[in-house]
């Protein structure tokens, strides 16, 4: 491969700055859904009151934690002064390795069978709604800069 064809290559993994935001919601957004869905299915039979309380119960501390990793890289992005970045510099380093030990450790007690059915359900449910709604905080980021003075200047 050439060097003008290995920046060329670069060149397509390069996105305005801001278009990081709504990647970001997205991926929150498809796997909010993608472990709701897990959870969702692995429900053994109706809902009860009783699971949808604990899947609350596991929603809030989950979405305070997505919250928190949202805010962070929602403010590095906004305090990028790069017109171009990286596709996938949405996260920082620590959220990549947050999200990768939940996904294997996740996959881990799934296989292993190490938790029934209904532990999955309420767990994932709880879990993948607060994903979902954490994607919530880079969209209406992007929305509220979509004219923010640090973005038209660029």
């Amino acid at each position: 491969m050439t060097t003008s064809q290995q920046d060329r290559s670069s060149e397509l993994l390069l996105v305005p700055t801001k278009v990081l935001l709504p990647i970001a919601a997205a991926v929150w957004f498809c796997a909010g859904m993608s472990v709701v869905m897990v959870g969702v299915r692995a429900c053994p039979g109706a809902w009860t009151i009783q699971m949808a309380a604990l899947a609350l119960a596991v929603f809030v501390p989950f979405l305070a934690l997505f919250m928190r990793l949202a805010q962070v890289n929602v403010s590095r992005i906004c305090d990028n002064p790069r017109k171009l970045s990286f596709v996938l510099s949405f996260f920082d380093t620590n959220s990549y390795i947050v999200m990768t030990v939940m996904m294997i450790t996740g996959a881990a007690v799934r296989i292993s069978t190490f938790a029934p059915d209904y532990i999955i359900a309420f767990f994932y449910s709880g879990l993948g709604a607060a994903l979902f709604f954490a994607g919530f905080y880079p969209a209406i980021s992007y929305i509220k800069t979509w004219n923010h003075p640090h973005f038209t200047k660029r």
